[in-house]
């Protein structure tokens, strides 16, 4: 007999039986398959209601000629600073920023990342789809993972806004200091020695100087203990300068210096002393004490940013970047005598600009015509002042 003639005949004989078992298995199956649509229905509407994230966004390549490391210090202690070069175009079709940069071995996290093109770092951080621009990346490694002289090699991972990780393999750093001799012992005069009342004084504040900027130096645009208050916030060092593109607002003063000030319990420690001293003969002792020491012999290079701060405050700022101009060597990047002093003139003009006459402004643009140092933006901050003052005078 067929399956079908066998299923007929148990339908004759037990029809009730049949059509339960029938109506049984018909409500087992609609029930599973809506349950069954249910479930994939909401896997679907979970699906639809996630972003989606892109998994890769970025291309690096090194410029291996400009990627090198040298010698640095943070406080006390001692360490390199590699500084990575190279060019990072956005493979995506959305806005990437790139939010930091990992050493793998050591485990060092970047301190300095910077989108620039041509070396202008005042364009807007973020990579638009397609753009390709400049990098620059610096680190503090310590204890030093290499020998002087020597290149050192490492992987960089560097990871955008949505956590991804784009990794470079054996990025190579080429060491500073190949072949050069050791830089010279600064020279150090000891307090105690010092016979003259007010010169002891100056040099004492000076020595303390010194160890500021060990801890906050230029390695992370610091300027010791000399540093700006800008809206309730302490910058570090004077502050720098950022640009917004396309912009026909002044941006290279900010619009409100009443609401910035210059900070240093060591600068305020010297003018208080300077401000107590009853007699021209020591006033004059004072001045020139500073004076002496602004040049590199004296081994207060590194705080000259200091010295012409003091001078300033003073009354002698004349005097001092005349000297400063004259004595601090150009170019010199060990422990960038005059470069700081440039950079504090440039915060200076940027933040509390009211405090600088038309003839200190002239003094400025005197010392600073001709150097081959780069003078950051103060001509552009005195063009500035200037016309703004011309538009105050008109407005009377």
């Amino acid at each position: 007999m067929s399956a079908f003639g066998h299923a007929l005949q148990e339908f004759l004989n037990s029809p009730m039986q049949v059509i339960a078992a029938v109506v049984t298995i018909m409500v087992a199956l609609s029930a599973t398959l809506k349950a069954g649509r249910r479930r994939w229905l909401n896997f679907l509407a979970v699906l639809r209601s996630r972003p989606i994230v892109p998994t890769e966004t970025l291309r690096i390549v090194q410029d291996v000629n400009s990627c090198y490391w040298g010698e640095a210090r943070s406080g006390e202690t001692v360490g390199i600073s590699p500084v990575f070069d190279g060019h990072v175009t956005n493979i995506s079709d959305r806005p990437v920023r790139i939010l930091r940069v990992d050493i793998l071995r050591p485990l060092t996290h970047s301190q300095i990342l910077l989108v620039s093109n041509n070396h202008d770092a005042r364009r807007s951080q973020v990579l638009s789809p397609g753009e390709c621009a400049e990098i620059r990346v610096s680190f503090f490694i310590a204890p030093p993972p290499v020998e002087k002289g020597s290149p050192w090699r490492s992987s960089l991972i560097f990871i955008d806004q949505y956590n991804n990780q784009h990794k470079i393999k054996n990025c190579v750093f080429k060491s500073m200091m190949s072949g050069a001799p050791p830089a010279p012992k600064e020279p150090e005069e000891f307090v105690y020695e010092i016979a003259d009342p007010v010169e002891k004084e100056v040099v004492g504040v000076l020595k303390s100087e010194l160890s500021r900027y060990n801890v906050c130096g230029r390695i992370c645009g610091g300027l010791g203990s000399v540093h700006i208050m800008y809206r309730g916030q302490h910058l570090t060092g004077v502050g720098g300068d950022s640009w917004m593109p396309n912009s026909p607002l002044n941006q290279v003063l900010v619009a409100d210096p009443g609401a910035a000030s210059l900070q240093s319990d060591n600068l305020q420690a010297l003018v208080s002393f300077y401000e107590a001293l009853t007699t021209d003969e020591e006033k004059a002792r004072f001045e020139d004490s500073l004076l002496d020491r602004l040049n590199e012999k004296r081994g207060y290079l590194a705080v000259s940013y200091f010295i012409v701060a003091t001078l300033w405050k003073i009354g002698s700022l004349a005097v001092a970047l005349r000297k400063a101009k004259r004595d601090l060597p150009e170019g010199e990047m060990r422990l960038f005598g005059l470069s700081n002093t440039l950079m504090l003139l440039n915060g200076l003009l940027k933040f509390r600009y009211p405090d600088f006459t038309n003839e200190m402004l002239d003094e400025i643009e005197r010392m600073t015509h001709g150097l081959k140092e780069h003078t950051f933006l103060i001509s552009a901050k005195i063009a500035s002042i200037r016309a703004s003052r011309l538009r105050g005078a008109n407005s009377d």
